[in-house]
């Protein structure tokens, strides 16, 4: 491609790069045609951007030679424009499903030379497609028409409701109120200067009753409990509530 970068480059006005399509020929076996492209038009004097030349084409059938000379029969190439290149495109993709329905994506790609998106969507605009999944990982290529796709999935059936067994929630544990009327209770009728209660049994009534060390201790220090001498527990002595009804005379 000249850019201008040289003398050579920069002495022409016109200049134009010529491709053959070799996907098309395939070796000779197809019609063999260019495209002729405008690299540089400086003077914008052809208003050329891109032209597709055919120098042969597909022989009739029962030729001995798959294409025959334009150029022997007219003296020129023969111009093709970008609606009969589509159509071919179109055809020659459905031809290649035909002959074979299990046809990879990336063989299509490249037997046609059109990217896979121009495939699929092509191919889809005439109601080709196949199915992901199964053997081979995709469906053979089919077109259903009217009908449902018969390698559609079965949709799937709505699973039964799951029940979900309720979590049984944790029994609350006794607090400081329930320490209190335990200890209440257990203590009801001891005194500081008398009977007590061994603390072995104390803790093994809290412990049956699931109160922890922690809360009983609390809940003593709440009642006032005494601790004697021999490690007993008693209720605090009951307290002598004095009314006083007048003022005492001061002893003067």
């Amino acid at each position: 491609m000249l850019r201008g970068t040289s003398d050579l480059g920069a002495m022409c006005d016109q200049a134009y790069g010529i491709r053959k399509d070799r996907v098309l020929y395939a070796n000779g076996d197809g019609p063999m045609e260019i495209d002729l492209v405008s690299l540089k038009d400086r003077e914008q004097i052809g208003q050329l951007t891109t032209l597709r030349l055919a120098a042969s084409k597909l022989a009739p059938s029962g030729n001995l030679f798959p294409t025959v000379s334009i150029i022997r029969e007219t003296g020129n190439f023969k111009v093709v424009s970008k609606s009969e290149t589509f159509q071919r495109d179109i055809n020659h993709l459905v031809t290649l499903v035909q002959r074979d329905s299990r046809i990879p994506m990336k063989e299509l790609v490249r037997q046609s030379g059109l990217s896979e998106y121009d495939v699929e969507s092509r191919l889809k605009d005439l109601g080709w497609h196949r199915t992901k999944g199964g053997k081979g990982g995709a469906s053979p290529w089919h077109q259903d028409g009217s009908s449902p796709c018969p390698f559609a999935k079965d949709e799937a059936k709505p699973e039964p409701e799951k029940t979900v067994a309720p979590v049984p929630s944790r029994p609350r544990r006794p607090g400081t109120k329930e320490a209190i009327t335990m200890l209440s209770s257990l203590l009801e009728g001891t005194d500081p200067e008398g009977e007590y209660v061994e603390a072995r049994d104390v803790y093994e009534e809290a412990s049956r009753l699931g109160i922890s060390d922690n809360v009983l201790e609390k809940a003593r220090k709440a009642l006032g409990v005494v601790i004697g001498t021999e490690c007993g527990w008693s209720l605090p002595a009951p307290q002598t509530t004095v009314e006083t009804t007048g003022q005492l005379a001061s002893v003067g």
